[in-house]
């Protein structure tokens, strides 16, 4: 019986032994996985240029990562890691909403905070940035422990879209002012912009030129009308003897009232 019982309990240890040793690998191998996710993750970070930070929600505290400090123009030392911080570095004109729209988050009404504003950069210049973040944990009462987030440096996309909105309302006035009839078609010969002498001399609203097919307020051949609007493609050049700069040429406009208006 003491034979036995000494076997049970040998047994027995070997088995916790066993168990002991599975858990430990097994924990050694999540921790393995946790640093190659950990890995990957820094790798997209770094290969899409985005600046992170995890708030410490009650301390105020914020863990930056170095591209967050860069796109601003300060080294990670430069800057105090905290809410007051990011804070200090609003535009004035986007504080307002943006702390709104992070407040109705951080109160669990909005999923998500996803921003774009513009934060100050060391030298004075403002940078476009895009922010998406999200309360990961929350006490047991709701209010929000800790936060996450990704910055994105937007600037040229922005400065982009106001040359863009520039070159737009300068061509918008060339069009308007320009005194003569002016039709502007795209590759279909759809039109797509008129100016305000065309619809005078022929008659017609602004709305009811545009998006027609520019043929149909010719009297001329639609081949031929087609041929003129799109003169700089070899084959209506052969096919009407159209020189490739448009000198001269003779069409005549449909008025609304059915009469008709040469023009060149």
């Amino acid at each position: 019986i003491r034979l036995l019982s000494v076997l049970y309990k040998c047994a027995r240890q070997i088995r916790v032994e066993k168990a002991l040793k599975q858990a430990v690998q097994d924990l050694r191998k999540r921790e393995l996985d946790l640093i190659e996710k950990n890995e990957e993750l820094e790798l997209v970070l770094k290969g899409a240029s985005l600046g992170t930070w995890n708030w410490d929600i009650p301390t105020g505290d914020i863990v930056f990562n170095e591209r967050y400090f860069s796109m601003l123009g300060y080294q990670p030392d430069e800057l105090p890691p905290n809410y007051s911080t990011w804070e200090s570095l609003l535009h004035p004109e986007d504080a307002p909403w943006v702390l709104q729209n992070l407040k109705e988050h951080l109160s669990g009404t909005a999923p998500s905070d996803c921003t774009e504003h513009r934060l100050l950069h060391k030298t004075g210049h403002w940078v476009w940035i895009y922010n998406v973040g999200k309360v990961l944990q929350r006490n047991s009462d709701g209010t929000p422990r800790r936060a996450f987030g990704i910055h994105l440096d937007i600037t040229e996309k922005k400065e982009a879209a106001d040359r863009l909105e520039a070159a737009k309302e300068e061509s918008n006035a060339i069009v308007h002012n320009f005194l003569e009839t002016l039709f502007v078609v795209n590759t279909e010969l759809t039109i797509t912009r008129v100016n305000q002498t065309t619809c005078e001399l022929l008659g017609y609203e602004m709305e009811e030129l545009i998006q027609q097919r520019v043929t149909q307020f010719f009297l001329d051949d639609a081949a031929y009308v087609q041929a003129v609007f799109t003169f700089y493609t070899e084959e209506n050049r052969n096919l009407f003897g159209i020189l490739p700069i448009m000198r001269n040429v003779e069409l005549s406009c449909r008025k609304k009232n059915r009469d008709f208006l040469p023009m060149s």
